[in-house]
């Protein structure tokens, strides 16, 4: 009969739901979508029947009267991925968010983790305005030469005077057309 006890207790610990760990989490970009939705991919593991997963985003999370708006995220499946759409937002938006996993109602799994009190981002660039610096474009794809969004590739890009442009701190090395860093 003891057997049986210590058989019972070890099947029963061996089948308790394991906690959640978020492996990884794909950010959307910098981009100038307006329309959305912006996908945020994880790869969760340790989901059970049950569980539910957010992604939970602000305009700005130091704000108290704005809340983290709930999304929930679908399992592809049968995999461990899993895909939460924040919907579109205005131009000059920066989106911060979260990925929960909650079970009974609490979370159990958080990326970024809770304790470090930080947050993704990522934001919603103007679609026709000038550009001041390369901040205002997209990042490794576009830099700001005369004032628009010039596509970049790692050549040197002529603007509208004929000039030579490459992104901040880089010079063009005229002998081969790329950007460098300048001396």
């Amino acid at each position: 009969m003891r057997r049986l006890a210590v058989l019972v207790a070890l099947v029963g610990s061996a089948c308790a739901a394991e906690d959640p760990r978020i492996l990884s989490v794909t950010l959307p970009g910098d981009t100038r979508d307006r329309v959305g939705p912006y996908a945020v991919e994880a790869v969760i593991r340790g989901v059970a029947d049950g569980d539910d997963v957010e992604v939970r985003w602000t305009s700005d999370p130091t704000d108290p009267d704005l809340r983290f708006v709930p999304v929930p995220a679908r399992r592809v499946s049968p995999s461990d991925l899993f895909v939460g759409e924040i919907p579109g937002q205005p131009p000059s938006t920066r989106v911060y968010f979260v990925v929960d996993v909650l079970r009974d109602g609490a979370v159990v799994a958080q990326a970024p983790p809770a304790d470090d009190d930080a947050t993704y981002s990522f934001l919603v660039l103007q679609t026709d305005a000038p550009c001041r610096a390369d901040t205002d474009c997209l990042p490794a794809t576009e830099i700001c030469a005369d004032g628009a969004c010039l596509p970049y590739s790692g050549q040197c890009v002529d603007t509208a005077t004929g000039a030579k442009a490459c992104p901040d701190g880089y010079v063009c090395d005229v002998a081969t057309n790329l950007c460098a860093i300048a001396p």
